[in-house]
């Protein structure tokens, strides 16, 4: 009686699969107590007859995500390179000198980073992390 009850079932699954194109499926049990499954309406005779109506074609494409615009982008670089390093030389003041960025200051500037992650990215996360690059 179990093999009955699983082949029952697998035959369910594969003409749900098989009316998913036809756009409805009929389930209905007969005289004898056994369970139907079709995309073809049963007998007029039977009663109690389910029908459900299927989407013709699943929606099997995740949604397409935008590419990140090249704000977010740096400032995801920024951030690594902030939190992945002890000590950043940079140009603070464009005046074409690296000044020691460590400690405190560092830390200022990862948090700006992070605040033009969420402006910039919307708060997704990064498609794959860039290695960090240390400076100096």
């Amino acid at each position: 009686m179990r093999g009955m009850t699983l082949m029952a079932v697998g035959l369910a699954g594969c003409l749900a699969l098989s009316a998913a194109d036809a756009g409805e499926i009929y389930k209905w049990t007969d005289e004898q107590g056994r369970t139907h499954y079709s995309d073809q309406p049963p007998p007029e005779s039977q009663k109690n007859v389910e029908r459900r109506d299927l989407p013709s074609e699943p929606n099997s494409e995740p949604p397409k995500s935008e590419p990140e615009s090249p704000e977010c982008q740096l400032a995801r670089k920024n951030l690594k390179v902030f939190e992945g390093n002890p000590v950043v030389l940079m140009d603070t003041n464009n005046d074409g000198t690296n000044e020691r960025l460590e400690g405190e200051e560092l830390q200022r500037y990862a948090d700006r980073a992070r605040q033009q992650i969420d402006s910039f990215c919307g708060n997704k996360p990064a498609d794959e992390p860039a290695p960090a690059q240390e400076q100096g």
